[in-house]
């Protein structure tokens, strides 16, 4: 009988890789009068997919990927976060509404997929116990990990190094709105 772990970190690598083939950035389906069709992939968005999945291939390449750069995510949910991953662990989370920094912990894990021929690659986050998601109402202070793949997909731009120094204070530079942004924005603006 196959172990139930393993079924289901395979199927999460599935998951995965359907979301790296089509749903990259989210403008897979185009919308028509008869409802949404499958667009078929680019040769351009197959070879975005191979290099996202190549990049989540090995714990060091995550790790070379995340550590000591400040990524930009953004998704419905949650909104525009900002995050550094120092080379030591540390993470420092820039929430949006938030007026302080979230400190966390990051790590990269990598187990052996259950076809015992490939590796699945998480990206993972502690965050304190006083620390709370207003996604889901959870509260942090236990390990929560992903696919690296997908922690890649939804990084929107990331910049080497620490440059909002948010390791240096508990405050965060401004409050940050939800809103889509970029990086060079939100560096002007905590420069101001």
């Amino acid at each position: 009988m196959a172990d139930p772990i393993s079924s289901l970190r395979g199927a999460v690598v599935l998951v995965a890789l359907a979301t790296a083939l089509f749903s990259i950035r989210n403008d897979v389906f185009a919308q028509n009068a008869s409802g949404p069709n499958v667009a078929p992939p680019s040769p351009e968005r197959l070879e975005q997919a191979r290099r996202y999945i190549e990049m989540a291939s090995s714990s060091a390449k995550v790790h070379a990927y995340i550590s000591n750069f400040t990524r930009m995510t953004y998704d419905r949910s949650h909104g525009t976060q900002v995050e550094y991953n120092a080379p030591d662990g540390k993470s420092y989370l820039w929430y949006p509404g938030s007026r302080i920094i979230t400190l966390g912990r990051w790590k990269v894990d990598e187990a052996l997929a259950p076809d015992q021929s490939h590796r699945n690659v998480s990206l993972c986050y502690l965050y304190s116990a006083q620390s709370y998601d207003p996604t889901n109402n959870i509260r942090g202070g236990n390990w929560e990990c992903a696919p690296a793949v997908l922690a890649i997909i939804r990084t929107k731009e990331r910049l080497p190094g620490n440059p909002f120094r948010l390791d240096l204070s508990p405050q965060a530079p401004f409050v940050m709105s939800p809103q889509a942004t970029n990086l060079g924005t939100l560096l002007a603006q905590s420069r101001s």
